[in-house]
C-alpha cells in the first residue's frame, strides 16, 4: 500500500500551505513594521501643538510678512485680504481657517493631526478601490504606499505634524488623486452619476486652490487623458471635458492672484542678484541630487512597483489604470517633475522648503507607481516562474524591514525616547497657560523655547519682535495687546 504522505497531491498541498503560511508571515511583519510607525506618529501627534500660521488662521486673519495695520478678522475677509496681498492659495487657507477656529486650537490640534492623516489614507483606499482593486488588494496598497511615503518623506515636521502643511502639501496631493480615480472609473458602461459629477467638479475646482503645484499637475494630467478620450471617441469625452475646463478654470483663479506678485516680490528681496542664475541652477542640481535621485535609486520603490506589475491580486488594478503609450507615460511623469521642482526654485531663488518636497516626494511615488503599471502594459506577457509568490512576499518582508528601519522612524523614536517632544509640549502648554491668565490689555512677555527642539516638529516660532506678524497673531487669538519672548 502507497505512502499517502509522499504522493504527488500530498507534496503539492504541503506547498501550497507552506506557500500561504509564508504570505501570512510577511503580511504579518509588514502589519508589525506599520504598527510601530503608527505608534510613533500617533504618541508624536498626541503632543503636537499649533505655532505660526496655525494661530493666524484659528484667530482668522492672514498669515503674511506684510501684515496690515489692522488686521480683517473672518473667514471670508481674510482669505480675501490673502489672496489679493499674499498668496492665491484660497482653498486651502479657508480650510485651514474653519478647521483650526472651530474648535480651541490648544486642546484639539492633535485631532486635527490625526484626522488629516486619516482622511488622506482613505482617499488613497477609495482611489485604489475605484481603479478596480478588491477590498483586500487596495488594502495592501494603501498600506505599503502610506508606509513608504512616511518613511521617505523629507520632513514630517512641515507635512504631517503641522496642520497649515498637512492640508496644503499632502491632503491637496490625496484629494487629486481621488478625483482621478473617480474619472477614470467613468467609461461607456458606467458613466458617472449626477451626484458624482458634482463632488468630481467640486474637487476639480477646489484642489488648484489647495496648492498651485498640484493645480499644475491636475491641469496637465486631465488635458492629456482628455484629449486621448476625444481621439479615442469614448461616451463619457463630454464628462472628461467639462472636468478639465474646472480645472482650469480653478488653476487659472489661483495663477491670476494679486497677492503672488507680492510673495514673490519678498522672496526676491531674500535674493543676491549679484549670484544671477548660478544658484537657481546649483538649487535644481542640489534637490535633484540629494532627493530626486535617492529617490529614484529607492530600492522600496522597485519593490512596490514589482508587487503591483507581478501579482496577481492587482490584475483588476492594472486593468483599471487606462492604457496610454508608454513613452507618454514616461515622458509626462518627468515633465511634471521638472515642472514641480523647477518652478518652486525658480521662483524662491533657492531649493524648495520642506513641505514643499513632501508634496513633490507624493508626486514622485504615486507618479513612478503609475508609470510601472503603464509600462508593464505595453510589454508583451512574461512568464513568471512557479516561485513567483514566495518571492513577492519575501519582497513585502524586505519593504516592512526598511519602513521600520526609516530615518523618520528613528527620528520620531529619539524625540520621544530622549523626552524632547514631552519638554516641547510642555514649554508651549506653559505659554499658552501665561496668554489665557493674561488681560486684554497685558504686553505678554514669554520664555523662548529650549533649543533642544524635538526633530519630528516644525520650529517656527514667535520673536522678540511684538510687531511680527506671527507675534501678532497668537496676540490675536489669546486677545491680549501684544506678546514677544525673552
Amino acid at each position: 500500500m502507497p505512502d499517502v504522505s509522499t504522493t504527488p497531491l500530498t507534496r503539492s498541498s504541503d506547498r501550497i500551505a507552506a506557500r500561504s503560511w509564508f504570505r501570512l508571515l510577511t503580511l504579518a511583519s509588514l502589519a508589525l513594521s506599520l504598527a510601530l510607525s503608527a505608534i510613533g506618529f500617533f504618541l508624536t501627534a498626541a503632543r503636537a501643538l499649533p505655532l505660526q500660521d496655525d494661530f493666524c488662521r484659528a484667530a482668522a486673519v492672514p498669515a503674511t510678512q506684510f501684515p496690515p495695520a489692522v488686521f480683517p478678522t473672518g473667514l471670508i475677509p481674510s482669505v480675501v485680504w490673502t489672496y489679493n496681498n499674499w498668496s492665491g492659495r484660497w482653498a486651502s487657507i479657508g480650510l485651514e481657517t474653519v478647521v483650526l477656529g472651530a474648535l480651541p486650537v490648544t486642546h484639539f490640534y492633535p485631532v486635527w493631526i490625526i484626522l488629516i492623516a486619516l482622511v488622506s489614507v482613505w482617499l488613497i483606499y477609495f482611489a485604489a478601490r475605484r481603479f478596480g482593486c478588491r477590498p483586500s488588494a487596495a488594502l495592501l496598497l494603501t498600506a505599503l504606499l502610506a508606509g513608504i511615503y512616511w518613511a521617505n518623506m523629507p520632513s514630517i515636521a512641515e507635512g504631517v505634524f503641522w496642520v497649515t502643511g498637512a492640508i496644503e502639501n499632502v491632503l491637496s496631493l490625496a484629494l487629486a488623486v481621488a478625483l482621478l480615480a473617480l474619472l477614470s472609473s467613468s467609461n461607456a458602461d458606467r458613466p458617472l452619476k449626477a451626484w458624482r459629477f458634482a463632488i468630481a467638479a467640486a474637487l476639480a475646482f477646489a484642489a488648484p486652490g489647495m496648492h498651485e503645484l498640484v493645480g499644475l499637475i491636475l491641469v496637465l494630467v486631465l488635458t492629456l487623458s482628455t484629449a486621448v478620450i476625444f481621439i479615442r471617441k469614448r461616451p463619457d469625452r463630454l464628462t472628461w471635458l467639462a472636468i478639465c475646463l474646472i480645472a482650469c478654470l480653478g488653476f487659472a483663479i489661483v495663477v491670476v492672484a494679486p497677492g503672488n506678485a507680492i510673495r514673490a516680490l519678498y522672496q526676491y528681496s531674500l535674493y543676491d542678484p549679484q549670484k544671477g542664475n548660478i544658484r537657481v541652477v546649483g538649487s535644481f542640481l542640489k534637490v535633484s541630487l540629494e532627493y530626486l535621485l535617492p529617490w529614484l535609486l529607492d530600492l522600496k520603490l522597485w519593490m512596490l512597483c514589482a508587487i503591483v506589475v507581478f501579482d496577481p491580486a492587482f490584475q483588476s488594478f492594472r486593468q483599471g489604470i487606462p492604457s496610454i503609450n508608454r513613452k507618454v507615460a514616461v515622458g509626462l511623469q518627468a515633465c511634471i517633475l521638472f515642472l514641480v521642482v523647477a518652478g518652486p526654485i525658480w521662483t524662491l531663488k533657492s531649493p524648495p522648503p520642506a513641505r514643499t518636497l513632501d508634496l513633490i516626494s507624493g508626486v514622485f511615488l504615486i507618479g513612478s507607481l503609475a508609470v510601472a503599471v503603464v509600462v508593464s502594459k505595453a510589454l508583451p506577457e512574461v512568464s513568471i516562474p512557479r516561485l513567483r509568490a514566495p518571492f513577492l512576499s519575501l519582497i513585502v518582508f524586505l519593504i516592512a524591514v526598511l519602513i521600520a528601519a526609516s530615518p523618520n522612524n528613528a527620528m520620531v523614536a529619539m524625540d520621544l525616547i530622549s523626552g524632547r517632544t514631552q519638554g516641547w509640549n510642555a514649554q508651549l502648554t506653559q505659554r499658552f497657560a501665561t496668554l489665557k491668565a493674561s488681560d486684554a490689555h497685558s504686553e505678554v512677555l514669554v520664555d523662548s523655547l529650549d533649543r533642544n527642539h524635538p526633530n519630528s516638529y516644525f520650529g517656527g516660532d514667535i520673536g522678540p519682535n511684538p510687531g511680527k506678524w506671527s507675534n501678532r497673531c497668537v496676540a490675536q487669538y489669546f486677545g491680549v495687546a501684544s506678546v514677544k519672548v525673552r
